[in-house]
């Protein structure tokens, strides 16, 4: 049971950096852009931030049960 949340947390994570990808890519592209350029730049920052703690966490979650066995 605890394996299938695990792997439930992995594929939600997953999405979620899916998604953030896709505001990236239209921020870059121009089909996107907040009010000034200072804005668009950080939250395309933003973004990859979000993006990369999002794969930390997403790595955690699918290694939950062999951290909790090694402590």
């Amino acid at each position: 049971m605890a394996i299938e949340s695990d792997i439930q947390k992995y594929a939600e994570v997953m999405k979620e950096i899916k998604l953030r990808t896709e505001v990236i890519m239209l921020f870059l592209s121009g089909k996107r852009e907040a009010l000034y350029i200072p804005t668009t730049v950080e939250t395309i920052g933003l973004q990859f931030r979000k993006t990369f703690e999002l794969i930390a966490f997403a790595s955690l979650a699918a290694k939950a049960q062999c951290i909790l066995e090694c402590l």
